[in-house]
């Protein structure tokens, strides 16, 4: 889960980049720069190692549809599988 929704927020960050290279986007290179910087910044949001809203703010700089993926991405992970691997 974690792996596809990094790809994901990677693949938009990679459009909006080269769709507008002039746009300041330092703060999301510095949460979002690459696949491992970008899965660590998701589970740190999921696991309460970060506010998931400062990320969340940040790719709405992007676009604002990406404040409900990471935030449907947040509500799916804490809630439904770390309660069903805390079950098991």
């Amino acid at each position: 889960i974690i792996f596809c929704v990094a790809m994901f927020v990677l693949q938009v960050l990679v459009n909006e980049l080269t769709d507008n290279p002039d746009k300041d986007l330092s703060s999301l290179i510095a949460n979002f720069g690459g696949l491992p910087m970008t899965m660590y910044t998701l589970y740190m949001s999921m696991t309460g190692g970060i506010s998931w809203g400062e990320p969340a703010a940040q790719l709405s700089k992007i676009n604002p549809a990406m404040i409900f993926m990471y935030s449907s991405f947040i509500a799916f992970s804490v809630l439904c599988m770390l309660n069903i691997i805390t079950g098991v």
